[in-house]
Parts: structure tokens; C-alpha cells; sequence
């Protein structure tokens, strides 16, 4: 019976067992040997420092000896935070190769110029229109949002401890308000940020984009929009001039807006980040 190849993922990419990007033939896999039947994956090597809580990203199909599944994490990505916010789960999860859509509503309005005409308004002039404000709504078709992510398996230690000291630096996540001992909290500047594998040139810790999510928070975005409207030209018997007004001017229209914010919804789970300490 073969073993899986296990590989803890410390700071990781999207989260476990569920998620991924466009359709199913859309979907990269990466090759795992599988055991025959549903047993755990090999376990770490004897003596594996991590401490009891600890979870962590694995590239494999189920969980190594000592430590099972974290349901909690499923079809979410986990963010870095402060241990009162460790364990909040925020969105609805992903499904399995989700691509999430999202869409947005628009109010537009363009005002028509006045032109008046030498005559009497009203009468026999029909096809015309008021000039003044025109208001009007739009919504946009469902988008699918396209964020690149991975599907890793999420496990939670059950074991103890070994005699082996993990990596120094390395992080793991805790659903607790503290670090272990001799284990101290990640920067804060981590806290409420999307974690990404560092980038060829990148420095490790670099912090990019927004202002960090707040506890609980699903970020939303708007978009600047720019409109026309062309009203056609309409013959009446009339000659331009006084005193018959108020009726809308023909030609092209501008205006601009913004359209009401929406949500990229990317489903998190809040956790502690803890990172181990420097060997003795």
C-alpha cells in the first residue's frame, strides 16, 4: 500500500477541500498518491514540534497520524488575527470548484437641454419630449469574480508535542486567543490580510493593498461609471425661437455616476497566527 506525499503548507494559499477556479474542466490537479482505503497519510517525521491546536495546510488526502480535519476551515481561506476575533468564520463557503459571481446596480440620469420654438406649446406637436432631468436604473450581468486560488486539505492537531522543535519561523495557525508557550503572535501587520507564497524578488512580511479587513468584514468595491444617452432629432412645424419651451434638446447626452457597491466574496476563517520560536 503506498503512502501519501504529506506537505505542510505554513503560510498558505486558498482553504481546504473544497473551492476552485471556472468550471470543472477548468480545474488543476496536483497528482497525489492515494492510499487504497481511507487511512491517514504519513505522518510527519517521529518527534513532530508542533504543538497541540496547531493547523496547518497539507498537499495530500487526508490528514497525517495525530491530526484530523478542520471542518471549520472548509471552503475557506484562512486570515491572519487577533486572538479575541481566532475561530469567526466570515461569508458563506465556497463548494467545491466555485467560481463566485457578483454583480452590480447602477442609477443614471441625464439632464436634456431646453430649446423652444416660435408658436404655441402643446397642440399638434406630439413626439417630443420635456427637457429636464431623465432618470433611469441598470443592473449588470452576473460576473464571475475569477480569483486564482488552490484547494489544500486544513488539519488540526490532536497529538502531543514531540522532542523535535519545529523550523524556527515557521507559522501555524491556533483557534485560541494565545499563542502556545515559548510561541509568539505573528506581526500585527499580517492581521487581516490574505496570505500569498512569496513571489520571486518579494520580501517576506511585505504587506500590499488595502486597509487590513476589519473583524467580521467582507470587503466591498464600486466602479466609476460613464454614460450617454442620444436623443433623436423630431420635425415639428414650428421655428426655432420664443415662446413655446421647455422642450428636450436632441444630440448625445453625458453623464457620470458610480454604480452601488458590490462584494468580491472571498469566504475566511479568522485564526491566530503564531510563529515558532528561534532554536536554543
Amino acid at each position: 500500500m503506498s503512502r501519501a506525499r504529506t506537505a505542510a503548507v505554513a503560510l498558505g494559499l486558498a482553504a481546504a477541500l473544497t473551492t476552485s477556479c471556472g468550471s470543472d474542466d477548468d480545474v488543476a490537479t496536483v497528482p497525489i498518491d492515494a492510499p487504497d482505503e481511507p487511512t491517514p497519510d504519513a505522518a510527519p517525521a517521529p518527534g513532530d514540534g508542533l504543538p497541540t491546536g496547531a493547523i496547518s495546510y497539507f498537499l495530500a488526502t487526508f490528514c497525517p497520524a495525530g491530526w484530523s480535519p478542520y471542518s471549520d476551515a472548509v471552503g475557506r481561506t484562512i486570515v491572519p488575527s487577533a486572538g479575541a476575533d481566532a475561530g469567526a468564520a466570515v461569508g458563506n463557503a465556497w463548494a467545491a470548484n466555485e467560481q463566485r459571481a457578483h454583480r452590480h446596480d447602477l442609477a443614471v440620469g441625464v439632464d436634456l437641454p431646453s430649446v423652444s420654438y416660435v408658436g404655441i406649446a402643446g397642440g399638434g406637436n406630439n413626439g417630443v419630449t420635456r427637457s429636464g432631468r431623465i432618470d433611469a436604473t441598470a443592473v449588470t450581468d452576473d460576473a464571475g469574480d475569477t480569483l486564482p486560488y488552490a484547494q489544500l486539505l486544513v488539519c488540526r492537531k490532536t497529538a502531543s508535542a514531540g522532542g523535535r522543535p519545529p523550523p524556527p519561523g515557521v507559522i501555524a495557525f491556533f483557534a485560541d486567543a494565545t499563542c502556545p508557550p515559548s510561541w509568539i503572535e505573528a506581526p500585527s501587520e499580517l492581521q487581516g490580510r490574505f496570505v500569498v507564497a512569496l513571489p520571486a524578488g518579494g520580501t517576506s512580511g511585505q504587506t500590499f493593498g488595502g486597509e487590513p479587513l476589519a473583524p467580521g468584514e467582507i470587503r466591498t468595491h464600486t466602479h466609476p461609471v460613464t454614460a450617454s444617452v442620444t436623443a433623436g432629432s423630431h420635425g415639428i412645424g414650428l421655428a426655432g425661437g420664443c415662446c413655446a419651451g421647455g422642450y428636450g434638446g436632441a444630440g448625445t447626452h453625458t453623464t457620470a455616476t458610480t454604480a452601488v457597491a458590490a462584494a468580491t466574496e472571498v469566504p475566511y476563517l479568522q485564526l491566530l497566527a503564531c510563529v515558532a520560536p528561534a532554536a536554543n
